[in-house]
Formats: structure tokens, C-alpha cells, sequence
């Protein structure tokens, strides 16, 4: 054990200073100056020597042995002398190490032995004690109990050793595991701190720290994956704002969104291909692209298989390539041109149609969170791409409609007139029956004649059918007898929606007249078109009591379709289409 050797160094000087005090009692200054001195000049010379060792203790046992010698001859034998062995045993247990015990022991031992045996030999100024004799079984029971005393520092030394290990072990341990927590704190504090990047060891016996390496592992993929998601999400939402932004031209759309793509992934080169479908004329445009080193609007084509392009568009599945063929457009820069390698081309795909395809070039591998967003970008692309050009169709053919519609409305209003003009001649014929029998007879045969050209009919307050003319029969192919007491719904067409009859109804119950081009059904089940005009009768109190309808047979399902349209639009009721006259 690493221990000082200050209290062993103090022990002797001190003791070198008591020999100096003694010397005065026997005039024994000499010996005290000359025994004590080289005692001295051996133990610090070895301590000087090899400080690091513990060959200055072992030294030092025996100085403590050498400093007894010399107090007992100081002091002509003083049987108290003798105790300085068991004074230097015990200032050996300090060390902690029961070997120093064996060099004073070795020493003790030699010194009584030798010099008891030449004091009672008779040789003079031996001065080994004050005793005339001592018995050998004295001699061997003092030499037993030094011996006792000497092993028992020594057991002491080694226990107190044994504890002092035990207990700096447990220091260390202490002291590993304060610095582990230690560790741990400030690693767990980068982790509060957002401070990911810090890495951390923990040895096996640390379960806190591997928690910790747990938890931060778990936090940095959580930490990674938000990172990511907000990445996916951030680009869906500028790209959503590019497609708002240029909804009017597929060419302005294209070419911003693969630039924006291209740099927020960190691509090289970008292009973006859409689809021509044409009917004998199928192949894929470039629309857009960035960072080819030419100009922005290449005019180039691709037909479907041809190519990293052409054949993502076929596969209709995404297309990564690390082994870039050699045939490859280069990637240019400020350094020249180089090959890329890594190549991602992704489909513009919703509902399993492809409408056109990306492709993009870098030096670095795109990572998977990227990839995931250029899928998704791809089907929102492809649907807005679908939008786009289901807007431009409509805006084209809602041009040609108000084309049509302005031609109708011109026809519209000469068939006005001309049923303007066809009541006012009823309203003559009216008046002329009035007149005199004579006319009356000339308008039955005018009316005969209005009849034949004219489908008419009469209900009462409910609908039911009261008079229908000769025109009415041979249109809807019933016979008079089978329409009288009928309802007028018996002529309704599937096709007309039930809004157009409530405003029907709700018109003529108001007392005014209603005017609408009405889709019936024959008989037979065929329909025919009608353009009617059903007119309220009040009596003589002002009472509704019945209604008339006049009708006009409209021959042309095409020119009656476009009619009935411009009255939807104007009623706000369901088109109809030609798809129902197939």
C-alpha cells in the first residue's frame, strides 16, 4: 500500500534526538552522534534511492531494532531499554504490512541472544542488562513473549492492511461509480438539452448508463423520425402550394416543382416527364428541369420503355439505380462533368395510371424518408396533372357551349315570337267566335286545323285530364277514351327531374302561366319533346276552375336537349345528356 513515510522518518529523527539526551547520563555522546548517524544515513540513503519501493521500511524496521541496541547500551542495560523494540513494533503496524515486523524481530532476537551470551560469558562493557544472571528459561520466556508481542503487531499490521485494501477497493469502487453517475448526469444533460449528438460508453456493470444509451438511442430514432415525417410533410405542403400557385399552365407547374424537388433533396440534376396520350401518338415530354447546364425548356421526348424513363413509366413502379450505366447524362459543375451515382426516377401515379414520371441524379444516396416523399409528391402531381387538364377540357368546351348557348338563345327568341304571335292569334280566333255563328263555324274549322298542329288538352285543379285533342292522342299513341280521367303524370319521363314539376305546379297554382321544354313519355315507351305552355282559367269570381295546355312537338332529341339545358341552367336543375339518347 502507497503510504507515507513521514511518521516513520519523524519516529526516527526522534528517536536520533532521544539517543543525543541519553547520552548525557554516561557521558555515551559518541556512540549517540556515530550509531545514530549511520542509522539515519541508512534509512533516508535508501529512502533517496528508491522512493517508490517499500525497501525503506523494511530498512526503517531495522533502524527502530539498531536505535533499541543503542539505548540499552546508552544506558548500561536499563531493563526499560528493552521495551524501544515493542515501541518500534508498534510504529510498524502504522505501515500496514507484517513483514516489516521480521528485520526488528531478526535483529531483537539476535541482539539478546549475542549479547546476553557475552555479558554472562564475562566480557565487560557489554552492558546488555542490569542482571548479575538470567536463566535460559527466563531468557526464553522474554524471548517467547517478544516473539508473541512481534507476531501479534504483525497480525494486526496484516489485518489492518487486509481492511485498508478492502477499504480503498471500495473507495475505488465508490469513486468508479461516482465517476460512472457522473458521467451519466452530464450525458442525460445533453440529452435534455437536445443535445443528441454526444456519444456515451457504459461498461457492462453501469445498468444505468445502458439505460440511458437505451433511451437515448430510442429518443435520437424518435428524434430522426419526427425530423423525417416533418421533412415528408414540409415538402407535400410547398408542393401543395406550388400546384395552387400555378394551376393555370402545366409547363410553369412542372418546371417550378422539380426545381423545388431537386434542391430540398439534395439532388443534382432534375427532369419531369408527362405523358402525351394521343391516340395513335403515346410518349412522355419533358416539361421541366433543373441543373442540366442548358436551357431550362428542352424540347425532347421519350416514348414508353425507352430508357431509365421510359421504363419506370412501364413498370409503373419506382426505379433506384446505384449502378449508373456509363451512357448516363453528366452531372455538370464548377469542376467539370462527372457521372452520378445514384439515380431515382418515381412514377406520377394515382389510382394505377401513370401520367408521367421524375427523375433525378446525385452523388449521395437519397435517403428512404426522401424517396417516401417523392412517392407521395408523385400522386399528387399526377392528380393535379389530371385536374389541370380535366380544367383546361372544361374551359375549352364551356366555350363552345356559350358558343351554342348564344345560338340558342337567338333561336330561343324567335320561337317566342313566334308563339307570341300564335297567341295572339288564338286570342283573335277567340274573339272572332264571339262575334257572330257565322265565324264561329270559320273558327271551329281554324281551331280543327290548330288541333292538328297543335297538342292541347285540359285538366282539372288536380291534373286530371279532361280534353285531349286529336295531336295529343297521335303524339303520345293513346286513344281520347284511355286518356280522359288519367293524370297528367301519366306522360312523365324518368328522365325529368321531380324539382322541374314543383316548379311546374308551384307556377300555375300562383294563377300565372308556365312556359318549359318537358321530355314525355309515349304509350309504347318511347318519349318525344315538347315545348308547353300551360295557362290557368279562373271563373267569373276569380277562382282557378281548370287548365289548359298548348304544346309544341319538338322533332330534333338534339335541338330539344340543348333547349332543356339553358332552362336547367336557368332553373338550377340537372343537365341531361347524350348519353341518355343512346
Amino acid at each position: 500500500m502507497n503510504i507515507k513515510p513521514q511518521f516513520l522518518s519523524y519516529s526516527l529523527i526522534s528517536l536520533f534526538i532521544l539517543g543525543l539526551a541519553l547520552s548525557f547520563v554516561y557521558d555515551t555522546f559518541l556512540i549517540a552522534i556515530i550509531v545514530g548517524s549511520l542509522n539515519l544515513i541508512m534509512y533516508f540513503s535508501t529512502l533517496t534511492l528508491a522512493p517508490d519501493k517499500l525497501w525503506y521500511q523494511y530498512v526503517g524496521s531495522l533502524s527502530l531494532g539498531i536505535f533499541m541496541a543503542q539505548f540499552i547500551y546508552q544506558m548500561h542495560g536499563m531493563i526499560e531499554m528493552h521495551f524501544f523494540a515493542f515501541i518500534g513494533s508498534i510504529i510498524l503496524i502504522y505501515y500496514r504490512n507484517w513483514k516489516n515486523q521480521i528485520p526488528l524481530a531478526i535483529l531483537v532476537i539476535v541482539h539478546h541472544a549475542l549479547f546476553g551470551y557475552l555479558q554472562y560469558t564475562g566480557m565487560k562493557e557489554v552492558y546488555f542488562t542490569t542482571a548479575d544472571y538470567m536463566p535460559l528459561t527466563t531468557f526464553i520466556i522474554h524471548a517467547s513473549l517478544a516473539a508473541i508481542i512481534f507476531f501479534l503487531c504483525g497480525y494486526w499490521s496484516y489485518e489492518f492492511e487486509t481492511s485498508a485494501k478492502i477499504s480503498l477497493a471500495s473507495n475505488a469502487k465508490l469513486t468508479r461509480q461516482l465517476e460512472i453517475i457522473n458521467k451519466g448526469i452530464e450525458f442525460a444533460e445533453n440529452i435534455a438539452n437536445g443535445n443528441l449528438e454526444k456519444e456515451f460508453k457504459a461498461e457492462e456493470e453501469d445498468k444505468l448508463g445502458l439505460a440511458l444509451i437505451r433511451m437515448h438511442k430510442y429518443i435520437s430514432e424518435a428524434t430522426q423520425k419526427t425530423e423525417n415525417e416533418n421533412f415528408v410533410n414540409i415538402g407535400i405542403a410547398k408542393i401543395s402550394e406550388l400546384i395552387r400557385a400555378n394551376d393555370k399552365k402545366l409547363d410553369d407547374l412542372s418546371d417550378k416543382a422539380i426545381s423545388f424537388l431537386t434542391k430540398y433533396i439534395g439532388a443534382n440534376q432534375g427532369s419531369l416527364f408527362i405523358l402525351n396520350d394521343y391516340e395513335n401518338d403515346k410518349y412522355l415530354e419533358l416539361m421541366g428541369c433543373y441543373a442540366y447546364g442548358q436551357k431550362k425548356y428542352i424540347k425532347t421526348s421519350i416514348l414508353p420503355g425507352e430508357g431509365l424513363a421510359g421504363q419506370c413509366y412501364l413498370e409503373k413502379d419506382l426505379i433506384i439505380l446505384s449502378d449508373v450505366p456509363k451512357d448516363y447524362i453528366r452531372i455538370t459543375s464548377g469542376l467539370g462533368e462527372a457521372l452520378p451515382r445514384f439515380v431515382v426516377i418515381c412514377p406520377l401515379m394515382v389510382n394505377d395510371t401513370v401520367y408521367g414520371v421524375m427523375e433525378f441524379a446525385c452523388f449521395e444516396k437519397i435517403e428512404s424518408h426522401k424517396i417516401e416523399l417523392l412517392k407521395k409528391v408523385g400522386e399528387s402531381l399526377a392528380a393535379s396533372i389530371t385536374s389541370l387538364r380535366t380544367n383546361l377540357q372544361t374551359q375549352k368546351l364551356l366555350h363552345e357551349t356559350q358558343v351554342q348557348t348564344e345560338s340558342m338563345r337567338e333561336q330561343e327568341e324567335e320561337l317566342r315570337q313566334n308563339l307570341e304571335e300564335l297567341n295572339a292569334s288564338q286570342e283573335e280566333l277567340s274573339r272572332i267566335v264571339s262575334i257572330s255563328e257565322n265565324q264561329r263555324v270559320e273558327m271551329e274549322i281554324r281551331e280543327k286545323v290548330f288541333s292538328l298542329t297543335t297538342i292541347l288538352s285540359e285538366s282539372d285543379l288536380y291534373g286530371n285530364i279532361t280534353l285531349a285533342n286529336e295531336k295529343l292522342c297521335e303524339v303520345s299513341k293513346y286513344s281520347a277514351e284511355e286518356l280522359i280521367g288519367k293524370p297528367h303524370k301519366t306522360f312523365r319521363h324518368p328522365d325529368m327531374p321531380p324539382e322541374l314539376f314543383k316548379i311546374f305546379w308551384s307556377t300555375i297554382k300562383r294563377g300565372e302561366t308556365f312556359h318549359g321544354i318537358i321530355k314525355n313519355k309515349a304509350k309504347d315507351g318511347s318519349h318525344y319533346w315538347v315545348d308547353a305552355h300551360i295557362v290557368p282559367v279562373f271563373d267569373e269570381n276569380g277562382n282557378l276552375k281548370k287548365y289548359i295546355g298548348a304544346r309544341y312537338h319538338i322533332t330534333s332529341d338534339e335541338f330539344a336537349e340543348k333547349m332543356y339545358n339553358l332552362q336547367a341552367q336557368r332553373l338550377g336543375l340537372p343537365l341531361i345528356t347524350d348519353s341518355q339518347y343512346i
